[in-house]
């Protein structure tokens, strides 16, 4: 079972009454694991199990939108543009 059926059974069992330290003892995952989905779970929003990335936010330097190795030259073309 991958990780995403998992999501899915840990929260139709959950949803079912079944105690968390049971589900997450033969799912082979802790707690906090199980916490994280019920917290994501959203039957309204069919990508709810999608993970998520974990890197960290980061605000762009320049101002203008631009990410990844692009942010020099758009640093570049906005100050010409009279932005930051």
């Amino acid at each position: 079972m991958d990780e995403t059926q998992a999501d899915y059974e840990a929260i139709r069992r959950y949803l079912a009454s079944e105690r968390p330290v049971e589900i997450c003892r033969t799912l082979g995952y802790s707690k906090p694991w199980l916490y994280t989905w019920l917290e994501r779970y959203d039957p309204a929003n069919l990508a709810w199990a999608q993970t998520r990335s974990r890197a960290p936010y980061r605000e762009d330097p320049t101002g203008c939108g631009a990410s990844g190795l692009r942010r020099y030259e758009a640093r570049l073309n906005c100050s010409r543009l009279g932005g930051a």
